[in-house]
């Protein structure tokens, strides 16, 4: 009878100590997953910025190109119109 609860008791530690190897290589496996997912949410923030900044710029040079055309198109129209009033009698 002994016997058996000597190798019950044996069984029950290395089961403890299976879980606890186990529960040590879930915790480093943990810190590793957390520090790839650190680095892949801090390099796709990163491209994530490049790419709003180039959107951004690019918006930018757009819309300097339409307020300058905008500008030229006001100017050509008063031009017009002033030559247009200062032909006399052609129209």
């Amino acid at each position: 009878m002994d016997s058996i609860i000597n190798r019950l008791t044996e069984i029950e530690e290395t089961a403890s100590s299976i879980v606890e190897h186990a529960e040590e290589q879930k915790a480093v496996l943990d810190q590793e997953y957390d520090e790839k997912r650190r680095k892949f949410d801090a390099e796709l923030e990163e491209k994530t910025q490049a790419r709003i900044q180039t959107i951004q710029n690019k918006v930018k040079e757009e819309t300097s190109k339409l307020v300058e055309a905008a500008w030229k198109l006001s100017c050509f129209e008063k031009n017009m119109s002033r030559d247009i009033r200062s032909m006399p009698g052609i129209f």
